[in-house]
Formats: structure tokens, sequence, C-alpha cells
């Protein structure tokens, strides 16, 4: 399903990538509310949500596409950074 939105959706209309960590630690906020016109309530989500990391090796097709996403994150970032 990332594979089809990296390789496909995302060619179409305006997308913000966004880093799961960088929400956690409020870095993406401002790039977020310039991009949706909205200030993002920053008592949401909290770290208490947040997952364990995998205790197993990540297959190479995977970790392909989270770097992908990864870096459209930082894209994303620098071309809403406030």
């Amino acid at each position: 399903m990332y594979s089809h939105i990296l390789q496909h959706q995302s060619q179409h209309g305006e997308w913000f990538f966004v880093n799961y960590e960088d929400i956690l630690n409020q870095s993406a906020l401002p790039a977020l509310e310039e991009f949706t016109g909205y200030t993002p309530d920053a008592q949401f989500p909290d770290r208490i949500y947040n997952r364990t990391q995998p205790e197993y090796e990540v297959p190479s097709a995977a970790s392909d596409v989270f770097e992908a996403l990864k870096n459209q994150a930082e894209i994303s970032r620098s071309r809403f950074s406030a």
C-alpha cells in the first residue's frame, strides 16, 4: 500500500509526508500547520502510544519503502518550514 502511494497517488495533488517521531517530538508541527492551515494539537499524540522497536530484521523491500517514506517526510518538512 505505501509503495503504491509513493509511486502513484503522491504524483497527484499535494501530499505532506511526516515522520511519526517528528510528530512526537513536535519538530514537524510548524510545517504541518503551514501545510494544512490549522494548528495541530500538540498534546496528541502522546509518547505513551509509541510502539517499541521490532526485535527482528525488517525485510529489505519493506525497509526500502520505509526509507523512501522518511525521505518524502524530510522533503515535505523542508518545503513547508515556518
